[in-house]
């Protein structure tokens, strides 16, 4: 046997085609070796000792195992000092392009690809999530203000990425994802629960990541697109795109504008009002570009120019409102990355700036603010085996911020370092994460994740997450002046989430059914509140929350012929409660955090016909607490065309929209209206 095993070794070295870890294997289970020297074998292999000295335990393995046990252990030094030029090189492993952090194990992830998002008809990222998703949007109305709320989270709470980066104001903490246009990105993903130790500080809920795709060797092909709706909304959209074996470009290019004039009731035995001072306009502009170096290096560069002047309408409760405020962003990114042998190499330099100045000439306030974000990450992926491999990195991050509130300026620097490591088999998976941050000298909690995966059966998929998540406080919550607080500690806690999707097809019908339990417990949450005896309101670590909830969602395909049919029912029952009562503000314990519905549910039908397509949308929203009155529950409903015609190599698509189908009077926010039914038409050309 001793003998085998040296020539099994001598041709490994010469072809390196057999691998000493599939002759233990082998031996193992025909139980020609005992177990604990094939675990012995498979520890020298992996910390790179001699075949020779490998097979030279085999020899002994009639050994008492005791005694061969203390053998290894007393030469275990020598063996290891004593390579020299045989290490055991581990066979080739294909290196795929997508990092552990964009697929996450034990997680809840939902994506859209490039084509469905030309086929929702939404125009921007909050409109994108309300109509595809449960996920609840706090919006001030019609093009208006709009922010997220995962899981019961706070906006503040999601974290939002540009190509793996952060892209939200750190001076708010959150950004307005009506500023977000649909066609952006090239797949949008977001994972529900918390991610703090893969992507860092606000990802408590969930986050929002936004991707932008290089597809090589397609020559040209290009976009364009026009929409038209009510209240004097209009949309055009144009995308070049460009490509050979080793460069890729594209250029797109959107502007929107709209008097957003509807007509609303206040109640219904009142008499009709028209919105004022809702106008709004603007402009999108990004580039991103792809250069080959190699056959195994990239090099890309992304930008994005963003410039929107918008209207503030007035409340229900106001006659009149001369609010307005600009919005100017430059969003930067530069990527570099390498395939090599196990190892995916990646760095990225960033530059955001964003200016945003408000102006209320009713009250004589003039407001501009001005923030700038340079950050720096570097990141490598090792993978040990097909089924193994480990992500860390560092990064650095230096925000820079003006305002009213600090007009002398002020600065921020956070450090971050990350790991992760995975084991993916056929049926089974396990990742761990853990980040360390630093941020202005100041350690922020240790936060560690653990994400499974398990598939029993081939129809069964079972995940499991547990995990740490925090939030730093914002540079207003510190240092606005007055009220800001230096003394502020980050928002932290513990999240778990428990989940099961069955999925069944025969022919050509398909049944797929999820349904995830979690529970999340966060201390030390931040709210402004009036000082005590004071008319100024501060910010403090006063709030304990605990959220838990069930999100469940079932969805239905079936072909018969020509004809296809579409269906998906989703409810998710959240509750997000204060633990600790509170007098100022005035909050019980047990009470429901302000504008999160307990209650949402989404049905969908949609129809497809040869080149016709119709679809069938209704959401319904519970009611929710107001900061002054209580949100009375409502429902809406969406009706939408889609057609669509090849010619020659262009293809041609119309589609309508009819929104608010059943003319609900409803608010999302408190004494911010909403419209009632209206409808868009739209014509898009895509071109080769």
């Amino acid at each position: 046997m001793p003998l085998e095993i040296f020539r099994e070794g001598f041709q490994y070295r010469t072809s390196q085609k057999t691998c000493l870890s599939n002759i233990v294997q082998q031996l193992s289970e025909e139980k020609l070796v005992d177990p604990w020297i094939c675990f012995l074998i498979e520890s020298c292999q992996l910390l790179g000792i001699r075949l020779a000295r490998s097979a030279f335990l085999l020899h002994y393995w009639q050994m008492n195992r005791t005694q061969l046990l203390y053998c290894f252990l007393c030469f275990l030094p020598n063996l290891i000092f004593g390579q020299v030029d045989t290490l055991l090189q581990l066979p080739v492993v294909e290196v795929r392009n997508n990092s552990i952090r964009q697929q996450p194990l034990g997680a809840q992830v939902q994506s859209w690809d490039s084509k469905t998002l030309d086929n929702t008809g939404t125009t921007n990222l909050a409109d994108l999530l309300n109509r595809e998703s449960t996920i609840y949007i706090k919006s001030y109305g019609l093009n208006s203000l709009a922010t997220s709320s995962i899981r019961g989270a706070s906006a503040g709470q999601t974290l939002v990425l540009w190509n793996g980066l952060p892209i939200q104001s750190p001076m708010l903490g959150l950004l307005d994802l009506s500023l977000i246009p649909s066609f952006s990105a090239e797949q949008v993903k977001v994972q529900r629960g918390g991610s703090s130790a893969l992507w860092g500080n606000g990802a408590i809920g969930g986050t929002i990541q936004l991707n932008n795709l290089a597809s090589f060797d397609k020559s040209w092909s290009g976009k364009l697109e026009t929409l038209l709706g009510a209240f004097g909304n209009w949309q055009q959209q144009a995308q070049v795109e460009w490509s050979n074996d080793k460069l890729f470009t594209r250029t797109k290019f959107s502007h929107q504008q709209g008097e957003n004039n509807f007509t609303y009731r206040i109640n219904e035995d009142l008499p009709e009002k028209t919105q004022t001072n809702a106008a709004f306009d603007q402009q999108h502009f990004l580039q991103d570009f792809y250069w080959k170096l190699r056959s195994n290096q990239r090099l890309s560069a992304h930008l994005w120019y963003l410039q929107s002047d918008r209207q503030i309408p007035p409340t229900t409760t106001q006659n009149l409102s001369l609010a307005t405020q600009a919005d100017q962003a430059i969003r930067s990114i530069l990527q570099w990355q390498l395939n090599q042998d196990q190892w995916i190499y990646q760095a990225k330099l960033a530059y955001f700036t964003e200016d945003i100045h408000f102006i209320d000439e009713a009250i004589l306030l003039d407001a501009p603010s001005k923030f700038t974000t340079l950050m720096g990450e570097a990141e490598a992926q090792y993978f040990f085996n097909k089924s193994q491999q480990i992500t860390f990195g560092l990064s650095q991050m230096r925000n820079t911020a003006n305002a009213d509130g600090y007009p002398a300026g002020v600065t921020e620097n956070r450090s971050d370092a990350f790991l992760s490591y995975r084991m993916q088999r056929a049926q089974s998976g396990i990742q761990l994460s853990l980040r360390q941050s630093i941020i202005n000298n100041k350690y922020s909690p240790i936060v560690p994740s653990l994400g499974l995966d398990y598939r029993p059966a081939p129809a069964w998929r079972l995940h499991f997450q547990f995990s740490r998540n925090y939030r730093w406080p914002t540079l207003n919550d510190r240092y606005w002046n007055p009220g800001g607080n230096p003394d502020l500690i980050a928002e932290e806690g513990w999240s778990q989430e428990l989940g099961a999707t069955w999925q069944w097809s025969h022919k050509k019908t398909s049944l797929e059914f999820s349904a995830t339990i979690f529970n999340r417990n966060i201390k030390d949450w931040i709210l402004w509140s009036p000082l005590e005896g004071q008319g100024i309101w501060s910010a403090k670590n006063i709030a304990k929350v605990w959220s838990r909830g069930l999100e469940t969602s079932a969805q239905y395909k079936i072909t018969l012929g020509r004809m296809e049919i579409n269906s998906k029912v989703s409810y998710d029952y959240i509750r997000s409660t204060n633990e600790v009562a509170l007098t100022l503000p005035s909050i019980a314990k047990g009470d429901q955090l302000i504008y999160t519905p307990i209650h949402q549910g989404l049905t969908s039908i949609q129809l497809k016909w040869n080149n016709h397509a119709f679809s069938y949308l209704q959401h319904f929203t519970g009611s929710s607490k107001g900061v002054n009155r209580d949100i009375d529950a409502f429902t809406t409903a969406e009706l939408r065309y889609h057609f669509h015609w090849k010619w020659g190599k262009q293809k041609i698509s119309t589609f309508a929209t009819l929104h608010n189908l059943w003319d609900a009077n409803y608010q999302v926010i408190e004494r911010r209206p909403m419209p009632g039914r209206y409808a868009q038409i739209g014509l898009r050309l895509n071109f080769e």
